[in-house]
């Protein structure tokens, strides 16, 4: 038989209804608001403590075959998460007796598990966690700079992609691994190179292609890039737009970007005979 319990945490007005004795979700009536993070704490912390002692909590019929009068009924109960499901309504989600023991089990082993991979103390967890995640943000920032000198400044990159089309410098970039912001900034970087002309840049990465095109200044009422950007995005199964300077698309054929890096000269010099 399943039995519902409600929990009441008066300090805030929050309502928890709680299922036996395995995994539970319900709708809180009165927490309009998400829980803060100093509320939810309290709520975990003390719902074990009533458990333990037995405390009596209003009886509540929530839809199930029966009702409990205290939560000691109930017993050990853990909190997996909160959140919204509609506008006014939130959730929780909590296990309760033998799967919340079984719960608080797994998460033992896995703290057990990090630590012995980190070769540090329990309570020196967190802070190792964080260096190493910021040590990894600034390696990511140190590999895209490096990748993104090697496509502005290496003698492979410059020999065969910069070609003057009616006039008009257009250069034209194959790189690997740089993301969107990577792409926008050596864009940015080939425009002041060329001082006049076009840029097109195309990079893949985890079977996508990213593409960037950039016009100077001067040349955007002779050839906008979101013209660019349209016609040679599809080549590479993608699409995109944006503005006369700048534009940008997706892609989804890697194995295509030389192709629509050729072809982008024949675009730009379509587009420039039509003005």
């Amino acid at each position: 038989m399943k039995l519902w319990a409600l929990f009441v945490l008066l300090s805030s007005g929050a309502f928890l209804a709680a299922q036996t004795p395995d995994r539970t979700s319900a709708n809180p009536l009165h927490a309009l608001s998400g829980f803060t993070p100093d509320e939810l704490a309290q709520l975990k912390a003390a719902a074990p403590l009533l458990a333990d002692n037995g405390y009596c909590v209003f009886t509540f019929n929530y839809g199930g075959t029966g009702d409990v009068t205290a939560t000691g009924d109930i017993g050990f109960f853990a909190i997996l998460a909160e959140g919204g499901v509609a506008a006014g309504v939130r959730r929780i989600e909590a296990v309760t007796g033998a799967g919340a023991v079984q719960w608080a089990q797994h998460q033992r082993a896995a703290l057990a598990r990090l630590v012995e991979a980190l070769h540090v103390n329990e309570d020196q967890a967190v802070e190792t966690v964080g260096k190493l995640h910021a040590e990894a943000k600034r390696l990511a920032r140190e590999v895209t700079q490096l990748k993104m000198k090697l496509a502005l400044g290496s003698p492979q990159s410059n020999a065969d992609d910069t070609v003057e089309v009616g006039g008009v410098r257009l250069a034209r970039r194959k790189v690997e691994g740089l993301d969107k912001d990577a792409l926008r900034q050596l864009a940015d970087s080939l425009k002041v190179k060329v001082r006049s002309g076009v840029v097109v840049l195309a990079s893949a990465n985890d079977g996508r292609v990213q593409i960037v095109v950039a016009v100077t200044p001067d040349l955007t009422q002779r050839v906008k890039a979101g013209q660019i950007v349209k016609e040679i995005a599809p080549i590479v199964e993608g699409g995109g737009g944006g503005r006369p300077d700048f534009a940008e698309a997706g892609g989804k054929r890697p194995d295509k970007i030389d192709e629509m890096l050729e072809t982008s000269k024949a675009v730009l010099a379509r587009l420039l005979d039509q003005r």
